[in-house]
């Protein structure tokens, strides 16, 4: 399973963004910030990983859900 760093920055704006975080200045906000960045994880992570199998009669790739 690769997560990529692109992936989980860009989930990580876009949830910092949709909870109206202001980025800096005065009135910038980080109490919800782990609430966002768990968020953003978990969305990188269920759309990404996947579990490879490589002997048996299972062998495959296969999504995590």
């Amino acid at each position: 399973m690769a997560v990529s760093e692109g992936a989980t920055k860009s989930e990580l704006i876009k949830e910092l963004k949709a909870r109206g975080f202001v980025m800096d200045g005065e009135f910038s906000q980080n109490s919800p910030l782990m609430e966002a960045i768990a968020a953003a994880m978990v969305t990188v992570l269920t759309r990404d990983a996947e579990v490879i199998v490589t002997k048996g009669d299972s062998a495959g790739s296969y999504k995590v859900s």
